[in-house]
Order: C-alpha cells, then structure tokens, then sequence
C-alpha cells in the first residue's frame, strides 16, 4: 500500500503542474506571439535507469524488466514550448508587425537582448523604432533604428524605409536550440546559450499583421478538465487507502 501512495502522490503532482500550465496557456491565449506550453512526464524507473545508465551498459533492460523493482510514480520530466506558427491576422495597422516562418525580431531590453515574433512598434522621443514597455529594435548594422518618423514602411525582409530611403533592416535570428529559449512575460524570450545558438532566420516579416498565439482553447479546455477528472480520481484513492491504512491499524490494536 506504501508504493500505492507514493504513485498516487507523484501522479498528483504531475497533474497539478499539467494545470498550472494549462491554466498559463488560456490566460495567454489573447497575447499575441505567445507559444503554449505542454508538460512532460516520465516514470521513475525510466528517470533512475537512465541515469544508471551512464554508469551501468545495460542497466535499462535490467531495471525495466520486472527482475528490479522500485517506488512507482510519475515525475514531470520537463515543460517544454511548442514553437507552431500562430495564426496571422490582418489589422491594417503599419504599426503592427509579425514574423512568418521560423525566425525572431531582436530588441535591446534591460536585461539585455530579446527576441519576439509579434509587436506594435512606435518611434520613441528619441525617433528611435521600439516596442512600448519592452524596448528598441536592434538593427543588422549593431545599433539602433532611428527612422526620425512615424511615416515608415517595413518589407518582407525586415527593411525600414521612410519615405522611400532605406534606414537598416530588423535584425531578425532564428536559433538552432529553442530549449535555451527562457519563456519571459508578453510574448518576450531570452536566449540563454549566447551567439552559438543564432542561426540565420527564414521568415518574413509581415507589416500590417500581428501573429495571435498558437493556443488552441477548444484542445486547453479539454485538457483541463481530462486532468482535473484525473485528479479527483487520485484524490479520491489516496482517502481510500488512508481509511484502509485506518481499519488495519484498528484491527491490530484489538489484537
């Protein structure tokens, strides 16, 4: 009955994080750019074997062929980002930018280089091209774009142009491990393994548009209440076991 409680209580905490996550994924299903979130999980056994395998050749075969047993659970193995493009929508607004394809447009915060896909741009005091609140676009030459004008045109490759002259174009990246992508507020990423994981982007980078996020809310809304079903259910046995646990330790105490 121990192992029985130990599964339940593993398994309970993995669905608990599947809801957290899940609930993270609607209240941002109105942010545009955002990427959803999806929880994995894995058994104990294969968590421990994997690791013995470094150490043991073989150790895999052994521990999951029933002559080794352990404590049995499920343990949230990672939360990774499902990186699908969202949909794009029209808003015919020059000010609204959004990234087709695989790519991510850089802008200079305080804690350094960003990366996003979607935006409403404006020049600031200063003429210079940002995203309010969030920070100035990085341009290809190093610096800043200052277009001096709010009457500015952005083509598909990320060239600025104001009235007709070319400024510089977005320096728009692509990156090789989107794993090192830390997930900040507003649709906002960090790139956490520097200059080797920048790639060159195939995008295009679409004036007019923003891209809504990749949120399914029919797909969320199932998911959470297949897992709160899953939930209570556990809840549900573990208060069995404990009456179970109860009525033994009575029936040995009149012993």
């Amino acid at each position: 009955m121990e192992q029985g409680l130990y599964s339940l209580g593993s398994n309970m905490k993995y669905l608990q994080k599947k809801v957290n996550v899940t609930s993270n994924n609607v209240s941002n299903s109105d942010t545009n750019g955002f990427k959803k979130d999806i929880v994995l999980g894995r058994s104990f056994n294969g968590i421990l074997s994997s690791q013995m395998e470094k150490f043991m050749p073989g150790a895999d075969k052994r521990f999951n062929s029933g002559l080794l047993t352990f404590k049995p659970g499920v343990y949230v193995e990672q939360v990774i980002t499902k990186f699908t493009q969202g949909r794009l929508e029209e808003t015919d607004n020059k000010n609204d930018i959004a990234i087709s394809g695989s790519g991510f447009i850089t802008i200079d915060t305080e804690e350094g280089p960003a990366y996003l896909r979607s935006a409403s741009v404006e020049t600031d005091e200063e003429g210079y091209l940002c995203i309010p609140l969030k920070g100035r676009i990085v341009g290809q030459r190093g610096g800043f774009i200052r277009t001096r004008s709010d009457d500015f045109t952005i083509d598909k490759s990320g060239t600025v142009y104001v009235d007709g002259r070319r400024i510089d174009a977005m320096n728009v990246v692509d990156f090789t491990n989107f794993e090192a992508l830390h997930k900040k507020d507003n649709g906002i990423y960090i790139n956490s393994k520097g200059l080797q994981n920048i790639t060159q982007a195939n995008c295009q980078v679409l004036q007019g548009k923003i891209e809504a996020s990749n949120v399914d809310m029919t797909e969320e809304m199932i998911n959470m209440v297949e897992v709160s079903r899953r939930y209570e259910t556990s809840q549900r046995a573990i208060q069995m076991l404990d009456q179970i646990y109860q009525l033994a330790a009575n029936e040995i105490g009149k012993v």
